[in-house]
């Protein structure tokens, strides 16, 4: 756990570096912040780790012939890897729900041509089937690696802006701007 306290230490000096930017800045939060600015960007880079092994995890299942039902009604059911293929990172667009300003959300689709909205059967099992927790493996396993991610493209991004700042800032002493 001390690895951990140390990244913690070191978001909390990334996070001290952007509010510097922004307070800095003429209209820093508008610059900063546009399409959910480098957290944003760092927060879908981590994620991806976890949804790549999400995918990896994922089970198969078995290709099934559909069915009628009592009603006469045809069902089709999903094909196999319908899972693994449905499985999305998503920028949460209304942040107003929850304390963060930015969240990305890896989880299968719901809605759509490849959705799966049969995931949380497998994830969480029946009375009839076990759970395969794989997106719980995922998470779990992915931790360390994507926060590591995160932290770097953090970085990566606050440096960005850092050197368009001090580049914009030098042609408008010269009054280039």
């Amino acid at each position: 756990m001390a690895g951990r306290t140390q990244l913690d230490y070191d978001l909390v000096a990334l996070e001290k570096q952007l509010v510097g930017i922004v307070n800095d800045m003429k209209g820093g939060k508008d610059i900063v912040g546009k399409n959910g600015g480098p957290i944003a960007l760092a927060l879908k880079d981590g994620a991806k780790l976890i949804r790549d092994e999400m995918k990896r995890q994922a089970p198969l299942g078995k290709d099934k012939k559909g069915y009628f039902t009592r009603k006469g009604r045809w069902v089709k059911p999903h094909k196999a890897g319908q899972l693994k293929a449905s499985i999305r990172t998503e920028r949460v667009r209304k942040p107003h729900l929850m304390e963060a300003t930015e969240a990305v959300f890896i989880r299968p689709a719901t809605k759509g041509k490849l959705k799966a909205p049969h995931w949380h059967l497998v994830e969480f099992g029946t009375r009839r089937t076990a759970p395969n927790r794989f997106m719980k493996r995922a998470a779990d396993s992915m931790y360390e690696g994507a926060y590591q991610n995160f932290k770097l493209r953090l970085k990566k991004e606050i440096t960005k802006i850092k050197n368009n700042r001090s580049r914009k800032g030098y042609a408008a002493a010269k009054g280039r701007l």
